[in-house]
């Protein structure tokens, strides 16, 4: 199911609606509500590996997965910013909001241009949704690069909330096996309901996938939630 929960919530605090936070559960266990003005946040609200980020970022950039357009709306004032979102009603709100370049359109399906850098934030490296769709993801996104180009994307490491017999058996051999990190979200807001995959890819198993799409990568800087900072470099 999919009533697009983040566009309509986004669509509601844009109008000035006081919104009820997102509630988000992964595989089933309640996490820690998500308020809508989140998304809306300015750079000063940022946490630091997303601002890291946006000042290494150079040249053409791809904000991929915009959501309300917080980093596209920050990056355009420097650099030429082209945000890309799946969602209409996401890409209404950043129309609104000011963002000038924006795409609607599933990143896997765009093909359109070259980008000196290509930004996965917010955990936006986890729309692979597996570690095989992770190589894919990242094949994709060098296609889309210019020679000297890069990719920056940040993901957390989810074994401290999983159980350690998981994360034992969780080290990667095969790209084809189960994952520990691989994750179901259900989203609810109002009436609204989203459930889609995701994956949370530790050091060890984005290298993999990095190797296998032809990319070098480096740790750039970490957080304080197990979370990092990671840079993709053409070999």
């Amino acid at each position: 199911m999919n009533d697009d929960v983040f566009g309509r919530a986004f669509s509601a605090f844009l109008n000035g609606e006081n919104c009820a936070p997102i509630t988000v559960k992964i595989d089933d266990e309640l996490q820690d509500p998500l308020p809508v003005e989140y998304f809306f946040r300015s750079v000063n609200d940022m946490p630091d590996l997303e601002r890291i980020a946006l000042d290494l970022a150079e040249g053409k950039t791809l904000d991929v997965g915009a959501a309300a357009g917080c980093h596209s709306l920050v990056l355009q004032d420097r650099i030429h910013t082209v945000a890309l979102e799946i969602s209409q009603k996401a890409c209404d709100v950043m129309q609104h909001r000011g963002v000038n370049n924006i795409i609607c359109k599933d990143f896997f399906d765009y093909q359109a241009d070259r980008f000196d850098t290509i930004l996965f934030l917010m955990n936006g490296l986890g729309i692979g949704k597996s570690p095989k769709g992770t190589v894919e993801l990242l094949k994709h996104a060098k296609s889309l690069l210019t020679p000297d180009g890069f990719i920056l994307g940040d993901s957390s490491d989810i074994s401290y909330f999983k159980n350690d017999e998981i994360k034992k058996g969780g080290e990667i051999t095969s790209l084809e096996q189960e994952y520990f990190g691989t994750v179901e979200f259900n989203l609810h807001w109002r009436d609204f309901h989203s459930n889609f995959q995701w994956i949370y890819p530790d050091p060890e198993l984005i290298e993999k996938c990095a190797v296998e799409a032809g990319l070098t990568m480096s740790l750039v800087a970490e957080g304080p939630h197990y979370d990092y900072l990671l840079r993709f470099d053409q070999r």
